[in-house]
């Protein structure tokens, strides 16, 4: 049986059919979580962050015109609700890299592979708030330059320059820890 793109689920949802919601929730729970996880670090913060990209797209819904793709405005949702996050916690630098210092790394990767992980979120939160979200938006969530600009109201162009910018300053800080 075919499965229903998002598009219609959406248009479900618009609808009344609530139900849907259940089936967005699983379609995009991981990738929303494990995104909200790497820019915060905490497990706690991130299920909230889940909760209220999911609270916004139901209270919200109507003012999906179908204009661009539904994946594009949920990431959007998201990438504002992270972006309200961090006006309210306030988070300096400083808080994030000792977050990062403590973050440990499951599954069978060396002690070579772990330490590569912590120096890379490490290098990743010296990049700019914008830089390390479209960084990661890109290469951890596989969002294409389109789902990008949409998702951060930018154009394709300024989202490939962003990201390409971004990871020459990832390169750069890579090289000086001597990864």
């Amino acid at each position: 049986m075919k499965h229903p793109t998002d598009e219609q689920l959406f248009r479900r949802l618009q609808q009344g059919d609530t139900a849907v919601m259940g089936t967005l929730f699983e379609r995009y729970k991981t990738i929303i979580y494990n995104y909200f996880l790497r820019m915060t670090h905490s497990e706690e913060d991130a299920g909230d962050l889940l909760m209220t990209v999911f609270e916004r797209i139901h209270k919200y819904q109507k003012s999906f015109k179908g204009k661009g793709k539904v994946r594009s405005w949920i990431f959007q949702i998201g990438n504002n609700v992270l972006k309200d996050y961090w006006r309210q916690q306030k988070r300096d630098m400083d808080q994030v890299y000792e977050l990062n210092n403590s973050l440990e790394f499951s599954g069978d990767f060396s002690e070579e592979k772990q330490q590569d992980h912590k120096m890379l979120y490490k290098a990743l939160n010296y990049l700019s708030l914008t830089e390390k979200n479209r960084v990661t938006m890109y290469y951890l969530l596989e969002m294409s330059y389109a789902e990008i600009s949409e998702a951060e109201g930018i154009s394709i162009n300024a989202a490939r320059i962003s990201v390409h910018r971004g990871l020459k300053n990832l390169h750069k800080l890579l090289k000086n820890s001597g990864i």
